[in-house]
């Protein structure tokens, strides 16, 4: 394969990574918490080069702001969250498959409920400043009104990482082998 025939399947790649991510989300946007965002951003920083894998990342954020404007609080979690899975999972040592697998599964976990504390912490910021004293009372009364769908969020991730996360990065990579 020639070097522009390389770049040019990079760049095609990246762009179908980032338009599977915005139109996955579109998809399973009717049910409430429910998301495969986490499991391609996990599978792609298995089966991606770390750089790429973080360059669709920060494209996929870019989209949804161009999508839903600046201005909504959980931009700001999105520019730091979604970069930051993508490092940790790719970054995981190279282990066999199995013990690679199992530990994205629970590094998406994890993610998951930082997601909720952290969006929660970002939404409460917004409107009460951290020094206020009413701050932690908000973010508590906040959280617990969330939490039903925080655990559904967690729950789902964990089911669905678990269940596709193998045999997508299975796919992604025999297909790639050609």
């Amino acid at each position: 394969m020639s070097l522009n025939q390389s770049k040019s399947k990079r760049i095609a790649t990246i762009a179908i990574c980032v338009a599977l991510l915005n139109s996955s989300k579109w998809a399973f946007s009717f049910i409430p918490n429910v998301e495969v965002v986490t499991l391609l951003f996990c599978t792609f920083a298995l089966t991606q080069n770390r750089m790429d894998a973080l360059l669709i990342s920060v494209l996929f954020v870019g989209v949804e702001i161009v999508i839903y404007g600046f201005w909504l609080w959980w931009v700001f979690l999105y520019i730091v969250y979604w970069p930051l899975l993508v490092v940790v999972v790719s970054l995981l040592p190279k282990q066999s498959e199995k013990v690679k697998i199992i530990f994205t599964v629970l590094i998406s976990v994890i993610f998951t409920i930082f997601f909720g504390l952290f969006s929660t912490f970002i939404e409460v910021f917004m409107v009460i400043k951290i020094f206020d004293y009413q701050f932690w009372n908000a973010f508590y009364f906040r959280y617990v009104s969330g939490f039903p769908f925080f655990a559904t969020q967690i729950v789902s991730n964990a089911v669905i990482v678990s269940i596709l996360l193998a045999p997508l990065v299975k796919l992604i990579n025999r297909a790639t082998t050609f």
